[in-house]
């Protein structure tokens, strides 16, 4: 698969203990609709593709910085980012989305801090990085105990 035909995207897990980035890619479906005669990969969702090491975590949790959301970006984010920029060919950081998902820790914390450090996140990433991210509600954002669940057991 050549890098000039795929798509790659980043989840952010930020959980109680710190937070873990995951990177994927994905051959791009118009290229191999254009470009493959295999019928099976033509008739299904793409294959998507993590390698072993795509994956770096750091800590403490997103809620330690509750009481001090400033510092979010250099002390927790800005090496998650650092990393995936290594990984992601440049050419491709503008059109790789991240999604960062704040699990218990954060639901833990009250809602104005909470939504304090969530746009802090938002706001730094859009500034201080060259990925992908539009409505910070759909991006960064606190998920239920419900979803955190199906997430895990995947």
């Amino acid at each position: 698969m050549s890098a000039e035909h795929d798509n790659y995207g980043i989840v952010v897990d930020s959980g109680s203990s710190g937070s873990r980035i995951q990177i994927y890619k994905w051959q791009d479906p118009e290229y191999t609709q254009k470009n493959s005669k295999d019928t099976k990969q033509l008739n299904s969702v793409p294959e998507i593709i993590q390698e072993e090491n795509w994956t770096f975590k750091t800590t403490p949790g997103l809620s330690s910085f509750a009481d001090d959301p400033d510092d979010v970006w250099d002390d927790h984010f800005k090496p998650l980012i650092k990393y995936a920029e290594k990984i992601i060919p440049e050419s491709k950081h503008s059109s790789t989305p991240i999604f960062v998902q704040a699990t218990a820790g954060m639901r833990l914390v009250e809602e104005k801090k909470r939504n304090k450090v969530l746009d802090k996140v938002c706001s730094s990433l859009k500034k201080k990085s060259n990925f992908q991210i539009g409505d910070c509600s759909e991006h960064v954002q606190v998920i239920d105990g419900e979803v955190e669940g199906l997430i895990e057991k995947t």
